[in-house]
């Protein structure tokens, strides 16, 4: 079973009917089997039991499952996997002894795992084979760890904010009040921005109120809904060492006791808690900016439904440190209506946007004194006088409490202390006293060094891993420091704990060596992988920085893919960027060579995928990432990643119109396929010479490679695979071959393999996820809305225009939106121009021409001939010939200097006609004639021979049947029925 052999390292050493018989330890040692074998008994016990609740509704049976643990020596036959003896025996009579449900451990089982387990004894019972009687102990579950006791400062000085803040919860919850009151205190460190809240917390609670918390937390400022998640957590009960299993059927109770449907709210809050779609659920359809709307607005309906139907009030801790998905968060509940409801926030920086502020000053002397005297009651022994430890204190709570709790103690001696950290943002009146207090005791230094280096909240299964010390040592540790007001419980969750203060945090940074420092944190992470392995609750970000701190920059680098992975799940793309660039600044520490080359390309090759498909194929971004890369790949030829970049980059010049280095690099493509890659890597490089082709205006060739491609393709049964692992492309290659063979088919005439194709290509995109889905999409359309423009049926541009705009805007794709405008802009003006008696003109122009601008301020040049010829068309309409010659002259100037000749011969078409005399006319117009003939380009021959059959009348018959002839018979289109039709008059 997985649970034992994928989880926990167990072996499955027998099978007997309903019975299995499993080892931990053998034949590999892990050091914690003993504990790992208990763990994997109470997850089967409780995997069996969720499967019995839903058998037991079908067929009326429930299931059943008893299990034991024993230790001691056997006989193990390595070939057979079979072990043989007592403690065999013993482990097999112990589970008889189990009820229905209950898993028993022996008595040598008990001794090494009662630290870490609840137990129940049982009564000894002789059992058959077994000398002495056996005393079975009921495993209950995981040992929680005692509650440290809530002390609180107590609140003096602040009976005016206090009041201000229960001013602002009566008028939020007033009968009337429809719309969500906001109040942030804002205020410096250790001001008593938390007490002063915990004071109003305290008020909303016996008024009946819901709280819910949403706290900031410095180690997770930048991963995307980390205070959603601690809350979920604690909601649903999720702590270390529950299975995914377990953790989303306690999401989704929770979800069905808010009154969600699971179905549609699990998948998108799933992500939030680290869990992949592998764990059990169904990810949605949605990706890319849809996706994160899609999650936010999930987030917000969570937290509003927590709040109930009664007075609510929403604290938001240490909003300064709030990533910028919680703060969206946030904004959407204040702009929710729910009546009866405030939002109040801790703040070091300033309001949250929408809500007043309470901006908290230093304490007056007097009430200085008087929280002395509620810490250090009149007579007690103080080294300082109180005015001293006023002054000192600068009238802020915090410090004052420190120095007054630390007063007594004796410094710490020079030769002791470790030098003060250059990061230190501890004020000096401060640092000392606190020092002090944290060197109580040499367990309470390692084990409070090793907790500020897990973070500011400490679990406390890392911290039993990580220190070097006893569980009793470091419990009583615990009791120490909390005693001390060093460390304090977590509200609901009895497995950690927090740092009072992050400056106590601070100096307790300073309390371990480097060299120590580095190996806790690479335990840290060590253990967090482990609890990725074996609960499923990913916090890569975390992990990475641990790993960053460790010195293991090549780990650090992996993780931090992972953690892009993670925030790409949870609608973050700029987060998943933002992640493979800190992978990439790790790789630049690792020494030089293949292995660090071949990881920095991988991330780049990632993260110049996000780039592109966030902003387009000329994005700047992108382009550094994959010039890197090649640069890199001259060292590791004739590898995947070499052909991946190679093909990123012929992406990259082909949006630029760069054909002649787009062709060199299709060349370089074309050596470096080998055999092995010959089944997806062959017809693409064919493909990317056939539309290079397109481009270039040797369209007859560019069909007929492009159908030698897709056979190639489809020849092969294993392309998707490994289209999906090395292609960092946002255009999927089968819907690129497919809708480029369909606007070739269009230029040599048949415009029913263009209607096929481009059908196939959309079809094609539907099963995509994204972002090449839905980036394939949009670009599929877009090339089908310009080949139908060209065709006259401009409703059907315009439709998939429309569909192209709703991706744009579905994905974020602005480039798609940017696009679809352009396009829109060149299918109305070509319907008004063919229009009898239209004045479209300047006003169009003036539009298209300033989409025209924004796609040359995004160096994005593919296909712009077409919108530079449509602008001089609108300027000749106008009557403005200089301005139309110049957009004409600027299209042909681009074909030149990019190879881009595709619509040369539609450019020469509408030049001709500003010619003055008709002689001219001809001439040019003939000229057009011979080039679209050479390039095969049927529709453009067509509209010149009409244009010709215009001016010249019958002497320009044979041109204009010529032209027809090109088409097959069952074609039709409106300027090819009228070509038609100007024959037929002819007798033709």
């Amino acid at each position: 079973m997985p649970i034992v052999n994928e989880r926990h390292g167990g072996v499955i050493a027998d099978l007997v009917g309903d019975g299995m018989l499993a080892l931990f330890g053998f034949p590999t040692v892990h050091g914690d089997d003993t504990e790992r074998g208990v763990i994997a008994a109470l997850e089967i016990a409780a995997e069996v039991q969720t499967l019995s609740d839903q058998i037991a509704q079908l067929i009326g049976e429930p299931l059943a499952v008893r299990a034991a643990l024993h230790r001691g020596l056997m006989y193990v036959d390595r070939e057979q996997v079979a072990v043989y003896g007592l403690a065999v025996n013993v482990a097999a009579r112990l589970q008889g002894l189990a009820e229905p449900g209950q898993v028993v451990i022996s008595d040598q089982i008990r001794l090494l795992v009662a630290d870490r387990f609840e137990l129940e004894a049982g009564e000894e019972q002789l059992v058959k084979g077994v000398d002495e009687p056996l005393r079975p102990y009921v495993v209950l579950g995981r040992k929680s760890f005692a509650p440290m006791p809530a002390v609180r400062t107590p609140l003096v000085g602040r009976a005016a904010e206090l009041e201000e803040l229960r001013s602002q919860w009566s008028t939020a919850v007033a009968a009337g009040a429809e719309a969500v009151g906001g109040v942030t205190v804002v205020g410096e460190a250790g001001l008593g921005k938390s007490r002063l809240v915990a004071a109003l917390v305290d008020d909303a609670t016996v008024d009946g109120g819901v709280v819910v918390t949403l706290s900031g937390s410095s180690d997770h400022h930048d991963v995307g809904f980390h205070p959603l998640r601690r809350l979920i957590e604690s909601r649903c009960g999720i702590g270390p060492g529950s299975t995914t299993h377990l953790q989303l059927i306690s999401l989704e109770q929770d979800l069905g006791s808010l009154g969600f449907s699971p179905l549609d709210t699990l998948p998108l809050l799933a992500p939030i808690l680290g869990l992949d779609p592998e764990a059990g659920y169904a990810a949605v359809d949605s990706e890319g900016r849809k996706l994160s709307d899609e999650i936010a607005k999930a987030a917000a309906e969570y937290v509003l439904a927590c709040l109930g139907h009664g007075s609510a009030l929403v604290v938001v801790d240490d909003h300064h440190v709030v990533d910028e998905a919680t703060n969206d968060l946030i904004a959407r509940i204040l702009r929710s209506g729910r009546p009866r409801t405030l939002v109040l926030a801790t703040s070091q920086l300033g309001p949250v946007d929408g809500t007043e502020a309470i901006v908290l000053q230093p304490l007056q002397p007097g009430a200085c004194l008087a929280l002395i005297d509620a810490i250090a009651p009149p007579g007690s022994s103080l080294v300082l006088d109180r005015s001293e430890l006023v002054m000192r204190s600068d009238g802020v709570p915090l410090y004052l409490e420190e120095l007054v709790r630390s007063s007594g103690l004796d410094p710490v001696e020079e030769r002791h202390r470790p030098a003060r950290s250059a990061a230190s943002t501890v004020p000096d009146v401060l640092y000392e006293p606190l020092m002090a207090r944290l060197y109580t005791s040499p367990a309470a230094v390692e084990v409070v060094s090793v907790a500020a280096t897990i973070g500011r909240d400490v679990d406390l299964d890392l911290l039993f891993q990580s220190v070097e010390l006893s569980r009793e040592e470091t419990l009583e540790a615990l009791e120490t420091l909390n005693g001390g007001r060093i460390l304090e419980a977590v509200a609901g969750d009895r497995s950690t704990v927090r740092f009072r203060h992050e400056l106590v945090r601070d100096v307790a940074n300073d309390l371990i060596s480097p060299t120590r420092r580095r190996e806790v944190h690479a335990c840290v992470a060590r253990a967090l992988i482990e609890s990725v392995a074996n609960d499923g609750r990913s916090d890569w970000t975390i992990i990475a920085k641990h790993l960053e701190l460790a010195d293991l920059p090549a780990d650090a680098a992996n993780a931090w893919g992972e953690a892009s992975a993670d925030a790409r799940r949870r609608g973050l793309f700029a987060e998943a960027r933002a992640r493979l660039g800190a992978g990439v600044a790790q790789v630049a520490l690792l020494p030089a060579g293949r292995e660090r080359n071949e990881l920095e390309v991988e991330l780049r090759l990632r993260r110049g995928f996000l780039a592109s498909s966030a902003e387009g194929l000329s994005s700047p971004d992108a382009t550094a990432d994959y010039q890197r890369c090649l640069e890199l790949t001259l060292d590791i030829p004739h590898v995947p990643n070499m052909v991946s970049t190679l093909t990123a980059m012929w992406g990259y010049y082909t949006s630029r119109a760069d054909l002649v280095r787009a062709r060199q690099l299709s060349t370089t493509l074309q050596s470096l396929v080998s055999e092995d890659w010959g089944a997806f890597w062959r017809p693409q490089n064919i493909a990317s010479f056939a539309m290079l082709d397109w481009f270039e205006g040797d369209f007859v060739r560019a069909d007929e490679q492009l159908q030698h491609a897709v056979e190639t393709l489809y020849a092969s049964d294993n392309f998707d695979s490994e289209a999906v692992a090395a292609w960092y492309l946002p255009t999927h290659p089968t819907v690129a071959m497919h809708v480029h063979l369909a606007i070739a088919r269009f230029m040599v005439g048949d415009l029913a393999g263009a209607d096929e194709h481009g059908q196939l290509a959309i079809e094609l995109c539907e099963d995509l996820s994204f972002p090449q889905g839905p980036w394939s999409a949009a670009y599929t359309r877009w090339l089908l809305a310009w080949m139908y423009m060209e065709r006259g049926e401009d409703r059907r541009s315009f439709a998939l225009l429309a569909e192209t705009s709703v991706i744009g805007e579905q994905h974020g794709y602005d480039i798609w939106s940017l696009v679809a405008m352009t396009q829109h802009g060149a299918t109305t003006a070509a319907r008004d121009l063919a229009a009898a008696g239209s004045r479209a003109g300047a006003p169009a122009e003036a539009v298209l021409g300033s989409l025209v601008t924004a796609w040359q301020m995004v160096d994005l040049r593919s296909c712009l001939t077409i919108y530079l010829t449509m602008l001089g068309r609108l300027a000749a309409r106008g009557s403005d010939i200089e301005s139309a010659r110049r957009h004409y002259e600027e299209s042909l100037e681009l074909a030149r200097s990019t190879n881009m000749h595709f619509y040369d011969a539609e450019t020469l078409r509408c030049l001709a006609h500003l010619a003055t005399e008709n002689d001219d006319v001809v001439r040019l117009l003939s000229e057009a004639l011979v080039l679209a003939r050479g390039q095969g380009a049927r529709p453009f021959e067509l509209r010149i021979a009409l244009d010709l059959h215009s001016i010249r009348g019958d002497r320009a018959a044979a041109e204009l049947q010529a032209a027809v002839d090109e088409f097959r018979p069952d074609a039709s289109y409106p300027e090819l029925d009228d070509a038609r039709a100007r024959l037929a008059r002819l007798g033709r």
